[in-house]
């Protein structure tokens, strides 16, 4: 082959020049962008709050969980989304953070908060944001077991466990299931009831909706609008009466 080339240089020439020609076309095809889109590094962090309305979510959760959250370290912006009951949050991150120790400092401002969070919401859970397309089965699931109650189990798997392992290089997220919920067991009287003739129907009715919490009235002071008032239950199990804010100079709805 090779005394083959060295008796034929213009073969060899005419090959390379062809190549060039070839590649020099192939380049200027190329679809390049001018200003193409570089994904950065996110986190999520999701909450809930039974029966809040979406204002209410916003004022007392997505709030003071998006303000602890910016000063971390290595967290460029916080997106939030507030909706009946529950927020959502995405953590973007600096192209050159450190993914695990920005979530660990999310887990420590976020434990940090947990006591000035409103009665009624759920501890906010930390993970790896994992677009949809992207998105797959658990890997693994695990068994915890141990001389101790439901309701703390569940509290040490998310205080303890969770936080560790998700941690780790690769997990995308960690979510517990399982444990038990603090509820309250209500008997009545079934013959008391048909004395007053009270539906049980309605009984179970009134309990479900005794503690929702709704925006009840919204005031516009200049460009803003601002949403006011909840509702709750009475001492005498009566709803109270909801009435929205009114400032000096707004309108309200």
């Amino acid at each position: 082959m090779i005394a083959w080339a060295v008796h034929r240089p213009a073969v060899v020439w005419a090959a390379a020049a062809s190549l060039l020609l070839a590649g020099g076309v192939a380049f200027t095809r190329l679809p390049l962008a001018t200003r193409p889109t570089v994904e950065l590094p996110r986190l999520t962090v999701s909450a809930t709050w039974p029966g809040a309305s979406a204002e209410l979510v916003e004022a007392y959760l997505s709030a003071p969980i998006e303000a602890a959250i910016q000063t971390v370290r290595g967290v460029r912006r916080v997106d939030s989304e507030s909706d009946e009951g529950s927020a959502q949050l995405t953590v973007h991150l600096a192209a050159d953070a450190d993914v695990p120790l920005a979530r660990l400092g999310v887990l420590e401002r976020l434990d940090l908060l947990r006591d000035d969070l409103p009665a009624g919401a759920t501890p906010p859970r930390v993970g790896n944001y994992v677009p949809e397309e992207l998105a797959e089965q658990p890997l693994l699931q695990y068994t915890l077991a141990g001389p101790y109650t439901p309701g703390t189990l569940a509290r040490l798997a998310q205080r303890v466990i969770v936080p560790q392992i998700g941690t780790l290089p690769g997990v995308a997220g960690v979510s517990v299931m399982g444990g038990a919920e603090v509820g309250v067991t209500v008997a009545y009287d079934a013959a008391r009831l048909r004395q007053l003739g009270v539906d049980p129907a309605a009984l179970a009715e009134a309990l479900s909706t005794s503690r929702v919490v709704l925006a009840v009235g919204a005031e516009r002071a200049g460009g803003g609008r601002h949403s006011h008032g909840g509702c709750g239950a009475a001492r005498d199990g009566e709803p109270r009466v909801c009435a929205a804010a009114r400032g000096g100079g707004a309108a309200p709805e």
